[in-house]
């Protein structure tokens, strides 16, 4: 019975010896694939060394000649507000904005901003009521759900400001609930309720 058990160990030795020499033999390699061109002929290679700019430019039409972008084409650099990851709380960052720069579009940069740190926010509509911004989010995103407190001030902060600071005909940002008036677990604002003011 011993030597049986002392085989079956031998036995499971050599194969945990062989894997691991297996696996630690098994390395990355990095293969370059090259390409192959066809062979030129002596003719071919005469003929292409008297080729100038203009006669690649004639056999390439399709080349497009460089284009500068004017600053309206890059888009306007503008700043507005995000979440710190560590702290929780509002940080400016730049973004680019092409085209031109509306309440929902400053909305859109925020939301895409938060996105990047790993928070959905849901956006039911954004809408100018006079000189004010009417900002409407979903009920099953943040900020009116999933996200404590603290996060839920600084996404609303973060929009208001980037609103404030970047529309000069907004004077003001409600919050909604899907239209209706913004009740969280944390916070209520009535249906009309000025959120923040310039």
């Amino acid at each position: 019975m011993k030597i049986k058990n002392k085989k079956i160990g031998i036995v499971f030795f050599l194969l945990v010896f062989c894997f691991m020499l297996t696996a630690c033999d098994n390395k990355e390699t990095n293969v370059e694939t090259e390409k192959i061109e066809p062979a030129k002929t002596e003719e071919s290679q005469n003929s292409s060394d008297h080729k100038t700019k203009e006669d690649e430019k004639e056999a390439n039409p399709t080349e497009k000649p460089e284009v500068t972008k004017t600053p309206e084409e890059e888009g306007k650099s503008i700043t507005i507000y995000s979440i710190n990851d560590e702290s929780l709380e509002s940080e400016q960052t730049k973004v680019q904005i092409k085209g031109e720069i509306t309440a929902k579009v400053i909305v859109d940069a925020v939301v895409k901003a938060f996105e990047e740190h790993s928070l959905e926010i849901g956006i039911d509509s954004v809408e100018q009521e006079g000189a004010n911004v009417v900002v409407s989010f979903l009920y099953s995103k943040a900020p009116l759900s999933q996200v404590g407190s603290t996060v839920e001030e600084t996404i609303l902060n973060s929009v208001a400001d980037s609103l404030i600071d970047n529309l000069p005909d907004c004077k003001g940002v409600i919050f909604r609930a899907e239209g209706g008036a913004y009740e969280s677990g944390h916070f209520a604002f009535g249906k009309d309720e000025l959120y923040v003011k310039e």
